[in-house]
């Protein structure tokens, strides 16, 4: 007799290709919420090999409860059995001390007779006993600051429970399993070559199961013949040996698909046989299987200044690991931080996540508001899901290190139609000082078969999570460089024994150049600073676009990113939550084919200790030194600049224009503008910080130096011209 836990509800219930019903209502996360029942199972023979079909003991289907919060009746999740080592006679009782018969008193309802309604109920005094408890609200209810929510599962009363299970026969019946449940990447074939995959289908019962029907169903290239299966039937013996096999064989006919392109084959094949119901019945997955020449399996590395933050990037475009730890922009790895110990109330015990997650976004708009092809590596790190970039061989690729750098270079990966490549190199400065918070990545976007693209939009995405109490980060425009995120103060405050706020704790991306190959052709040191784009929104608004694999939900993906990205200038959420950053480079882009190729250069930076009312003038300095780092080191025959607000809001390229008069003069009310910034709360920033650094601090730094050089020259002779503009 085997006795188990499931999470099952009775066959009128089921749905496919399991359970996902009986479930509580009031757990906040739903993997915690399944309600189990017992089953028993009984075998033929003292080996265990000969199992019949399983018995629901408990039958409670309680979906939709939620025993503590009021709603939806009372939750029965039973678990925690423990089974008698050995059936025993009700008739008599063992003390230990004597053999002396007692009359036991069984309570009310506890025996349980399982025998099938054709044999005889059993009459005898023969029984196994059965504890559990009758838990009734799913998953432990831990109690601690963390758990007070229902996130686990709610306190409740549970009793224990006693079952007296009448002996019984063994109920003939075969039960069917696979060694295989899915097909798919990283397995793949040439274009020119078949894969053969063997299936071995096991009998588990105790009588022979008969497969009568093994088909299959393409949700993918439906029209081609790429599936082939070696038999539409079959037997298995019950006992040893107990398994049969057949052969599934994808890209069947090696001619449907062609050299050089990437096709994922997705369906399923379906076993129906004479096994119990619902148990009768057997899916095997084909997820993503690959027909490609060229498919590279999936390959991580870190790049690392060595001084301040690494980041982990992949050979698919992908940065961050989904938040893998110390690897995120963060300043953990190098002793920087000092958030490093647990603290109550915290999203993350320490401060190790900057760059959750990012890369680059790739739309083709094929039919406009209706067809799209839509390509990102935002949550997708291992690129199972269709729409994320797929990696090919060719090229130098790999980790390498240079004079002051360390880098890591990715093959050719491509979008989701195969119709745009791209590689990534990825620059970590190692030579410390001011370049220890930054990592520098250049990516080439081209026609990857050679021939015109029309209609690309492309751009890149970033899901910062800046530390913060309880995970929200606000976001806000920084001149006329970028849309930052940063920390937000809501349970602890000042941390670190006083000295750093989770607000004075920064991240942004910044575009350092762009240009097109024929732009580079004319032009050496062609180097377009301004972003089409950018815009910070919701987590929770953008996050139902990025795992979508169906035609239809690409279609609806694409649409409406090509929408928001067609948005040009800068815009940020007033929200403060989990956040996003989606920066448009070139959109609506026509590639000629050839060799029309245009490159990108962008910085992503995190600051750990800015400051906290002065808003981002240590992020602005650290972008700019990225930009500075870029022009010296990657384009060092170059004199390049970075678009600057300062400049566009003065008559003689020179700071003081604080409250960003129309005008472009510099007069008592911008003096009143920097002593409001500098001492009066809120402390309202200046639109363009850059013109408030009066006195040319080489980090822009703004401070009350900059305020008596600002008075010097309104009011103090010989009046003293302020300094030139950043």
């Amino acid at each position: 007799y085997l006795n188990y836990f499931g999470d099952d509800a009775p066959p009128a219930a089921m749905v496919s290709p399991g359970n996902l019903a009986d479930c509580a209502v009031g757990a906040s996360d739903k993997r915690y919420a399944a309600n189990g029942e017992l089953y028993m199972v009984v075998s033929k023979d003292l080996d265990g090999i000969l199992w019949d079909a399983a018995r629901n003991l408990t039958n409670t289907f309680t979906p939709k409860c939620d025993s503590a919060g009021g709603l939806g009746g009372l939750c029965m999740n039973d678990t925690r059995s423990s089974l008698s080592r050995y059936g025993m006679a009700a008739s008599s009782y063992d003390t230990g001390v004597a053999h002396i018969p007692v009359t036991l008193k069984w309570p009310v309802g506890d025996l349980m007779d399982k025998t099938p309604p054709a044999d005889p109920p059993d009459t005898g005094n023969n029984f196994i006993m059965l504890m559990y408890l009758e838990d009734h609200f799913p998953a432990p209810a831990y109690r601690g600051i963390i758990e007070t929510t229902t996130k686990y599962g709610r306190l409740t009363l549970n009793p224990l429970r006693f079952i007296r299970l009448a002996c019984v026969e063994p109920v003939s019946a075969p039960r069917i399993f696979t060694d295989t449940t899915r097909i798919g990447f990283p397995a793949f074939t040439k274009a020119a070559n078949s894969k053969v995959v063997t299936v071995t289908v096991s009998n588990e019962g105790n009588t022979t199961l008969n497969v009568s029907q093994i088909g299959y169903v393409k949700t993918t290239n439906i029209p081609k013949d790429w599936l082939g299966l070696s038999t539409s039937a079959l037997t298995v013996p019950a006992g040893i040996p107990n398994t049969a096999t057949f052969t599934v064989t994808l890209n069947k006919t090696t001619t449907d698909f062609t050299s050089g392109t990437i096709n994922d084959l997705s369906g399923y094949i379906f076993l129906k046989s004479d096994a119990k119901f619902p148990r009768d019945s057997i899916n095997i997955v084909i997820d993503k299987f690959l027909v490609a020449d060229t498919v590279l399996e999936m390959k991580w590395d870190t790049v690392s200044t060595n001084c301040g933050v690494r980041l982990m990037v992949s050979n698919n475009g992908d940065m961050g690991d989904d938040g893998l730890k110390q690897v995120n922009l963060d300043f953990v790895k190098y002793g920087g931080e000092c958030d490093t110990v647990n603290a109550a109330n915290a999203k993350t015990p320490t401060a190790e996540i900057y760059l959750y997650d990012g890369g680059p976004v790739v739309v083709r708009e094929i039919t406009p508001g209706i067809t799209y092809s839509w390509t990102n590596t935002l949550f997708n790190p291992r690129f199972l899901a269709k729409e994320s970039f797929k990696p090919i061989l060719g090229g130098v690729t790999g980790h390498f290190t240079g004079t002051g750098l360390d880098g890591y270079r990715t093959p050719t990966f491509v979008n989701r139609d195969s119709t745009i490549g791209v590689k990534a190199v990825y620059y970590a400065p190692t030579g410390g000082g001011d370049s220890c918070n930054f990592v520098i990545v250049q990516r080439k976007y081209f026609p990857y078969k050679g021939t015109a693209v029309s209609a690309v939009t492309i751009g890149e995405q970033i899901d910062w999570d800046i530390p913060s109490d309880t995970g929200q980060n606000s976001s806000a425009i920084l001149g006329s460089l970028t849309v930052y995120q940063r920390g937000v103060d809501t349970i602890n405050g000042v941390e670190c024994g006083g000295t750093q706020t989770d607000s004075s704790r920064y991240g942004a991306a910044l575009l350092l150049g762009k240009y097109s190959q024929a732009e580079y052709v004319a032009n050496a040191c062609a180097n377009d600073t301004k972003p089409y784009g950018i815009f910070s929104e919701r987590q929770d608004t953008l996050f139902k676009y990025d795992s979508l694999d169906g035609q239809t939900d690409q279609n609806r993906a694409g649409k409406y990113f090509w929408g928001r990205m067609s948005a040009s200038g800068m815009s940020a959420t007033t929200a403060k939550t989990d956040l996003r950053t989606v920066s448009t480079y070139y959109y609506n882009r026509n590639f000629s084919g050839g060799t029309d190729t245009v490159t990108i250069y962008s910085a992503v930076a995190s600051v750990h200790a800015g400051k906290a009312t002065g808003v981002h003038t240590a992020l602005d300095s650290s972008l700019l030194r990225a930009f500075k780092w870029y022009n010296n080191h990657l384009r060092p025959t170059c004199t390049l600049s970075i678009g600057s607000c300062c400049v566009a809001t003065s008559n003689d390229g020179r700071t003081g224009n604080v409250d960003n008069d129309p005008d472009k003069l510099v007069d008592i009310s911008d003096l009143i503008a920097l002593v409001n910034y500098l001492y009066v709360a809120p402390f309202t920033e200046p639109t363009c910080l850059l013109s408030a650094n009066i006195d040319g601090d080489v980090d822009n730094l703004v401070d009350i130096s900059d305020l008596i050089a600002l008075v010097n020259y309104l009011y103090v002779a010989p009046f003293p011209a302020t300094s030139l503009c950043k």
